[in-house]
């Protein structure tokens, strides 16, 4: 029984069969669970599809993830045309096995080019035909990579492979555990974990989990699955086998920590692991280790162990550079060098040893320096802090048994080169003057370039431009006068050669370089110190939109000023910046926002601030926008104090909105900001209409000419003989157009009209209260009983309107914006009109037909808005421009239920639109019109919602059979406009009446309508597409109608 802890990964049969296809190359998940691991590939199998991969797979990925394989040849292609290339030469020769790879080129130039293989021969020729031409514009190929990519199968972290007496059934034992015993080192131990994937051929079962570490299965462990029981193969996972030495080696992991290190055929060190427990047998060491081999990796007898004690040198550091550090006096020469070279140096107190630090990893000293003492390392410290005269470090490998092999570190050799360090003062190069006393004082701590290390100096007066190698800059040089960086040395070689006639012996001169250490410059950082500071002739700061001159202020002594200033305010801020104060009287501004919704309890307020003489004041305002999440219009009233502020780079009269409560779920957004915006309707103002007589009866009405009548627009006045008491008591609790007297050409008084009142109804008015009712709608106006109101005294025609608004024009006051742009009648002060936004709302007068349907339900809600039915009534009677409408009761604005609350879906009259939704105006229009008419429980705390549909776009998958090729296009342009038609919300349907919300359909609906078409012989295959997913049925929600989404029609030939 041999088993791994080694991950892999099955291919579905779409992957070529050849085997190690995949060996050495990367594989990453692009999809799916475990997306975005990369690993690599270091077996695969043919036969089975599966690549074992070197690390372990966390998590597991899942099957049909996406992965993505890239194979890179090194080296040239043999040869490129226009629509081939042929392959390296150590490309499989199988034939075809690259086809429908995609194939990546790159010139010399690294221009690229993408294509795909559509066939290859093998072979010795490997010639790859591409899909596309190659692009003319590139340049001589050098390199080309093929990369595939596809669905796993499967993945898995573990498996167990069974003697030969397991069952050659692939699945047999899936699902089923597998009971282990006999592990090493605790024999007694026993597992049972679940088999999950079994390859008969192989006789290779996957497990569930990984293996313990600490617990692997020995040579003769023993496994059982059900009835079948067998000896182990066994293996070795976590531990190693190892020669003892002459003496016997003392080791005492529990004591020391020891590592093992494994090198592979005299290559540097491959393999480290620490030494868990150590178990002699046989003149041999049984190593258990900390970490499983790599799969592919495991110990063999091509490898060397190497046993190192940890933690036998330590000492205080001198001082760190970016790769070195000079190390206490360890009194190392070049017989005890090796207790140095090759160690590992950690960082243990001080500088650089701070836990998560990267200066506290350990690294590997590859260098050393005697005389100096400085150890050169195997990676750079990290910037941030290098070691230090206070950092302590240990020397963590020491030899436990056979030392390393004697290496001689070339940086002891003696090399002593001398250095002349000038620079060109514009006549010539001139020597820096040197040490603490000389005008540069210029010092190298490299050692002329023998360590790292620093090169301070005072930059020369007259350093001066010069040109070298055809760059003018300010230039300095180093340049070699004395002795050198070693020289090449020459070595006799003696070879003797056997012969007929005897041996024959040959002597060459060899040379060698190994000497020669130039210096090699991994890192070059400039610092300098300004020692003399002058002022900037400017300083300028930029904050918030505005520049301020900050030069005096830089120069004054103990004068501060703040670089960047933050506005003061601490929440979402609107400012509004106006060229002139505010005049008196009320200040309208219309914001064309976006609606928003939002979350009742966390409803958003704003407050409005004005800019005073010394600081913000609160403005008096009435924002009918709620905060900015409808488009309203801004009432605010002008302050005396308004003064200017320079702000953003604007001297202005500044006004501010903060929000101060709740918060927005969607931040606010404006199309326009237009001041001195009223709203506007398009209706027709009548003046001094006589309604009727009145006969003294109770209960009267009378009704306008025109209809619909604008509320709060009219004024109603009734033709009274009053005493000289009355009048007064009139004028004093009114005002004096609450009475008005007709006179004749001589100045009498002829008639006295009196100003009555409108009200919603008469349950307060008294005997004397001058009352009537209005019906908005009708134009009816009905007055009191004598009781509840007073009764009109009689008279002939002494009941007028002295003015009132009439609604008219209908669709065609819906003007587009900026259509109106002119003033019929001029206004005072108004210079120019201009309608920011599309006016909306308008309707035509109902036809007869349509009073039909409407008639029998005014009987049915009486104008009150009580159940379901009766709010849709009442939308559609709002305005003659909605067409469809949907009530949902206890839902609020979110959609979500909620005890109180009305919505209202409603769509309007527009069918030059697929998905029409309905103006603000609209909406605003039905929402008032069913407040004036429902509980007060619900239109006073404005629970009426009314917004726009939701619509479902229907799409088809169709295939239709036709009886001759040249009804294709024709059937195919026809379905395409039945199903337009028959998905068209406002005339689509079985019927031509529309959709209605919330109706579902269903593929029997549309069979008929398609198999209808001329031409066609019949219809397959229908289904409607939901995400790629065929269905018989769509679905549509309470607030949703339907839409013709798009449409997949296969017209086949019969």
């Amino acid at each position: 029984m041999a088993y791994t802890n080694g991950p892999e990964v099955k291919f579905k049969a779409d992957v070529p069969l050849a085997e190690d296809l995949f060996s050495g190359l990367l594989i990453k998940i692009l999809s799916g669970n475990g997306r975005n691991q990369i690993r690599k590939i270091i077996a695969y199998d043919k036969n089975n599809r599966t690549a074992t991969v070197d690390a372990i797979w966390e998590p597991l990925p899942e099957p049909d993830s996406q992965y993505g394989i890239d194979i890179a040849f090194p080296g040239i292609p043999q040869g490129v045309r226009s629509r081939s290339i042929r392959l390296a030469v150590h490309a499989l020769e199988e034939e075809e096995i690259y086809q429908n790879l995609a194939i990546e080129v790159t010139d010399e130039d690294g221009n690229r080019q993408l294509n795909k293989i559509i066939h290859y021969t093998g072979g010795e020729d490997r010639k790859a035909t591409v899909k596309d031409s190659w692009n003319p514009q590139l340049s001589k190929i050098t390199s080309y990579r093929i990369i595939t990519s596809g669905t796993i199968a499967t993945a898995y972290n573990a498996h167990i492979l069974l003697d030969p007496l397991a069952s050659t059934n692939s699945g047999v034992y899936e699902g089923l555990e597998i009971e282990v015993a006999g592990y090493y080192p605790n024999p007694g131990y026993v597992s049972t974990p679940r088999i999950i994937d079994y390859d008969g051929v192989l006789q290779k079962a996957m497990i569930a989990s990984n293996w313990d570490p600490e617990n692997l299965p020995s040579h003769d462990a023993t496994f059982s699955i059900g009835h079948h029981v067998a000896k182990a193969q066994g293996g070795t996972y976590a531990f190693v086998t190892v020669p003892d030495s002459d003496p016997p080696l003392d080791i005492h992991p529990e004591e020391d920590e020891i590592e093992i290190r494994l090198i592979r055929d005299d290559e540097k060190i491959h393999i480290k692991r620490i030494v868990k427990s150590v178990t002699k047998k046989e003149g041999h060491l049984l190593l258990i280790v900390n970490e499983a081999w790599t799969l592919g990796e495991e110990p063999g007898s091509n490898y060397t162990a190497k046993l190192i004690k940890k933690g036998i040198i330590s000492g205080m550091a001198m001082i760190g550079t970016s790769r070195t550090i000079t190390l206490a006096n360890h009194h190392i020469n070049s017989d005890t060098l090796r207790h140095v070279l090759n160690r590992e140096l950690k960082l243990i107190r001080g500088p650089g040893s701070e836990p998560g630090s990267p200066n506290s990893e350990t690294r590997e000293i590859i260098q050393y320096n005697i005389p100096y003492q400085v150890a050169t390392l195997d990676r750079v410290w990290d910037r941030g802090s290098f070691p230090g005269s206070a950092s302590v470090y240990a020397l963590l490998a020491g030899a436990v048994g056979d030392e390393w092999d004697e290496y001689i570190d070339s940086v002891e050799v003696n090399i002593t080169p001398e250095l002349s360090w000038e620079y060109w003062n514009g006549n010539g190069w001139v020597g820096f003057k040197t040490g603490e006393k000389g005008e540069h004082k210029f010092v190298d701590n490299t050692k002329n370039f023998l360590i790292d290390g620093t090169i301070k100096f005072i930059v020369p007066q007259d350093i001066d431009l010069t040109d070298v190698s055809g760059q003018e800059n300010i230039w300095i040089r180093a340049r070699i006068i004395g002795s050198d960086y070693g020289k090449e040395t020459y070595k006799l070689r003696e070879v003797v050669a056997e012969t007929e006639d005897g041996s024959i012996k040959e002597t060459t001169l060899e040379p060698s370089k190994t000497s020669i250490q130039p210096p090699l410059i991994v890192d070059l950082k400039i610092y300098y110190v300004l020692q003399e500071s002058k002022y900037p002739r400017q300083c300028i700061t930029f904050n918030n939109l505005q520049f301020i001159d900050q030069t005096d202020a830089n120069k004054t002594d103990k004068k501060r000023f703040k670089p960047f200033e933050m506005l003061e305010d601490r929440d979402k801020t609107l400012y509004l910046g106006f060229s002139s104060m505010f005049k008196d009287g009320p200040i309208k501004i219309f914001f064309a926002a976006k609606e928003l919704s939002f979350v009742e309890a966390e409803k958003p307020k704003m407050v409005w601030s004005y800019r005073g003489e010394e600081n913000w004041k609160r403005l008096s305002t009435d924002d009918a926008t709620e905060s900015l999440v409808k488009p309203e219009v801004l009432t605010l009233q002008g302050e005396k104090d308004f003064s200017v502020l320079s702000l953003f780079g604007s001297e202005q009269f500044w006004i501010r909105g903060a929000l101060e409560e709740g918060w927005y779920n969607e931040m606010p957004v404006l199309s326009g900001i237009y001041p001195n915006t009223t709203w506007v309707f398009q209706a027709e103002t009548i003046r001094d209409e006589i309604l009727g007589s009145s006969d003294g009866e109770a209960n009267q009405i009378f009704q306008f000419f025109k209809y619909p009548v604008l509320k709060d627009n009219e004024k109603l006045q009734v033709a009274e003989v009053l005493t000289k008491e009355e009048q007064d008591q009139i004028r004093a609790s009114f005002d004096e157009e609450a009475l008005v007297e007709e006179r004749n050409e001589d100045g009498e008084v002829i008639k006295t009209w009196v100003m009555w009142k409108a009200v919603k109804g008469f349950y307060n008015s008294t005997t004397g209260d001058r009352h009537y009712i209005l019906d908005h709608a009708t134009g009816e106006v009905c007055f009191g009983n004598g009781i509840n109101g007073r009764i009109p005294p009689t008279g002939i025609d002494n009941i007028r309107a002295t003015i009132y608004q009439a609604v008219v024009g209908g669709e065609q006051g819906n003007v587009k914006r900026a259509e109106i742009q002119t003033l019929v009648t001029a206004i005072d002060g108004v210079d120019a009109v201009i309608n920011p936004t599309d006016a909306g709302g308008g309707a035509n007068t109902a036809t007869l037909t349509q009073m039909y349907r409407v008639g029998p339900t005014q009987i049915s809600h009486r104008n009150r808005a009580v159940t379901v039915e009766d709010f849709e009534w009442l939308a559609r009677e709002a305005s003659r421009e909605v067409v469809k409408v949907r009530c949902l009761a206890n839902v609020n604005s979110r959609g979500e239920k909620e005890t109180g609350w009305v919505t209202l879906y409603i769509v309007p009259n527009l069918p030059e639109q697929e998905t029409p939704q309905p103006s603000f105006e609209l909406r605003r229009k039905v929402q008032r019109y069913l407040e004036e008419r429902c509980a007060n429980a619900v239109a006073d705390l404005r629970h009426i919602h009314v917004s726009g549909p939701v619509y479902h776009p229907v799409s088809i998958a169709v295939d239709i059979f036709v009886d001759s090729i040249e009804k294709v296009g024709r059937v195919e342009r026809e379905a395409r406009t039945k199903l337009s038609g028959f998905f068209f919300f406002l005339t689509g349907g079985s019927s031509g009446d529309g959709w209605e919300f919330g109706r579902n359909v269903y593929v029997s609906d549309v069979y008929a309508l398609l198999e209808d078409i001329n031409g066609v012989d019949h219809v397959e295959n229908l289904d409607f597409e939901n995400n790629g997913i065929g269905i018989e049925e769509v679905e549509v929600g309470p607030d949703q109608l339907m839409a013709s989404g798009k449409h997949t029609i296969n017209i086949k030939i019969k």
